[in-house]
């Protein structure tokens, strides 16, 4: 099993109370029984234009086989069209509310009804509709370790540099070997309930909060639309037990537990994690204030490893301390 999404499914975790099993084989049947689909992608890249949700999942499994161009769901429709030209993408998954943003006769995938079924828009308009709920269980066999392969997994296009313009293109191992020490080191286990506040369209987010705790075995739950007062309640009454974000989600986090639940308490919560930009000092001591738990600041060198650089969960980590790094990652 050396895909990704194979190993995630292979793990038993689940995105909004979906199993991640049926999310993949929703992606797989999409790919098999849409000869559009087929055509449009041969020899040419996919491209993901959806928010964190079950359906981001389904649209990373169909694009097995070819690298799947990660989009930002809040990407003006000149850096959507820019992503798509530079990275010869053939065919876009999304959802009809960001559909609007493709150029015109683009092929897309309209995922709002997945993983039951799925719209089909080929590039001259016609819409063919697809059964994704009647597909056969998956033969998740073989080595559950296998390094992954090293072949183009996903471009991260929000990464995207003068020195490389189709962003940060990142394999199936490099990925599977982030999530893998993330699990180790923050102690994931499939007794735990995640809370994902960001998008997976950063290498950061698919690590962090949906690979990882999926090959774990871990519940994940996503927040769409995002509102903050419901986010506290949810920490607070669901059964959270790791929160994954950025600074600036944590920091609005705290200002809303600050001024409205000064006696905040979140029984189930061990594990804040953030990524992608610094933490400042004044940020973790108030947020060890208010909620009793450490926001621990992943510290990576390449754009898929923010998470898994970290030390292990029961040893405190100050301001400033450098983290334990995982050569394999």
């Amino acid at each position: 099993m050396d895909l990704l999404t194979l190993r995630a499914a292979a793990g038993g975790g689940s995105v909004d109370g979906i199993d991640a099993g049926r999310l993949v084989a929703a992606g797989f049947t999409l790919l098999q029984r849409s000869p559009t689909l087929v055509r449009a992608l041969a020899g040419r890249r996919a491209a993901i234009l959806v928010p964190t949700s079950p359906q981001f999942i389904v649209a990373l499994a169909a694009s097995e086989g070819r690298g799947a161009v990660l989009l930002d769901p809040l990407a003006t429709s000149a850096e959507i069209v820019d992503a798509l030209t530079d990275a010869n993408v053939g065919a876009v998954f999304t959802l009809r509310a960001l559909a609007t943003g493709l150029p015109v006769a683009t092929a897309h995938v309209l995922l709002d009804e997945a993983p039951t079924s799925a719209l089909i828009v080929g590039g001259d308009g016609t819409i063919t509709r697809v059964d994704l709920g009647s597909h056969f269980g998956l033969a998740l066999s073989g080595d559950g370790d296998e390094p992954g392969r090293d072949e183009e997994c996903v471009i991260v296009s929000a990464a995207a540099r003068a020195e490389r313009p189709l962003g940060a293109t990142l394999t199936h191992r490099h990925l599977l070997a982030s999530a893998r020490q993330l699990v180790q080191t923050a102690q994931i286990s499939a007794g735990d309930h995640l809370l994902a506040l960001l998008p997976y369209s950063q290498s950061f987010g698919l690590t962090a909060a949906a690979i990882a705790p999926l090959i774990a075995g871990a519940r994940v739950s996503t927040m769409a639309p995002f509102d903050l007062i419901a986010v506290v309640d949810r920490i607070a009454h669901d059964g959270v037990s790791i929160v994954v974000g950025v600074p600036t989600t944590f920091a609005a986090l705290l200002r809303v537990i600050e001024r409205r639940n000064p006696g905040f308490v979140a029984p189930a919560l061990r594990l804040c994690l953030c990524g992608e930009a610094p933490r400042s000092a004044t940020l973790q001591a108030r947020w060890v204030a208010a909620t009793g738990v450490e926001l621990r600041q992943g510290d990576g060198l390449t754009d898929a490893s923010s998470g898994a650089h970290n030390n292990l969960v029961p040893h405190e980590k100050t301001t400033g301390q450098p983290t334990i790094n995982d050569p394999t990652t």
